[in-house]
């Protein structure tokens, strides 16, 4: 604004000196269109470096915003590498099945892909995040339940073969949906489009249908941290 007034003025003296008194009424005509000219120009101006500052703003919020995320990304994502090693150890120590442990090193391959998904793309933050929070919460629950299996080995090799294999059964359940949570996230990051995925009614083809409630979740909250 103080720019605009200095321009203002120098206009008007400039006009000034090219009219005599005779010619008030002229100058007037004339001074009053400069004025208006100019006040298009400034208010177009103004407008312009407004919306530019309001976009550097707004940058600057979505880049502090995502390396918060890419922070909280990086902790769970370490997190969640020493639960599944440990999970690892646990299938392996309660000699829980032969396919167990296959079951977890496909899902921490697949962990590690939509982690360096995410740290690619800054866009894929908020869901990849939101999906290892869910992830975290399963491998935790499911930690629990296997290290409560190893306190009581001794108790196990004194139960019954069918009954020993219900308990079992519980954690292969756990790691096939687990892993096929992780793998069906990796095929819609893979060949979805993010921005039509997240608008689509149904973008859940791949997932069996007790997934797709989860999957729901995992892109409602990531669609509130701003995805």
């Amino acid at each position: 604004m103080k720019n605009f007034i200095v321009l203002i003025s120098c206009v008007l003296f400039s006009v000034g000196g090219l009219y005599g008194g005779s010619g008030f009424a002229q100058r007037k005509a004339l001074n009053i269109a400069g004025i208006h000219q100019l006040v298009a120009a400034s208010r177009s101006e103004h407008d312009r470096q407004e919306t530019s500052r309001n976009r550097q703003a707004q940058n600057t919020v979505n880049e502090q915003a995502n390396k918060t995320l890419l922070f909280k990304l990086k902790d769970s994502y370490r997190l969640l590498q020493s639960r599944f090693s440990f999970l690892g150890m646990a299938v392996s120590a309660a000699e829980v099945g032969w396919n167990a442990s296959p079951l977890v090193t496909k899902i921490v391959a697949e962990q590690s892909r939509l982690y360096n998904a995410a740290i690619l793309n800054p866009l894929l933050l908020p869901l990849v995040y939101q999906a290892e929070v869910e992830f975290l919460l399963r491998a935790k629950d499911l930690s629990g339940y296997l290290f409560a299996l190893v306190l009581s080995y001794g108790a196990l090799n004194q139960m019954k073969i069918s009954d020993r294999k219900i308990l079992f059964d519980h954690v292969l359940t756990e790691l096939k949906q687990i892993a096929a949570l992780s793998a069906g996230m990796v095929r819609l990051l893979d060949h979805a489009n993010l921005s039509s995925m997240i608008s689509r009614l149904n973008p859940f083809a791949d997932f069996i249908s007790t997934d797709k409630s989860v999957v729901e979740d995992i892109l409602r909250k990531a669609k509130a941290l701003g995805l």
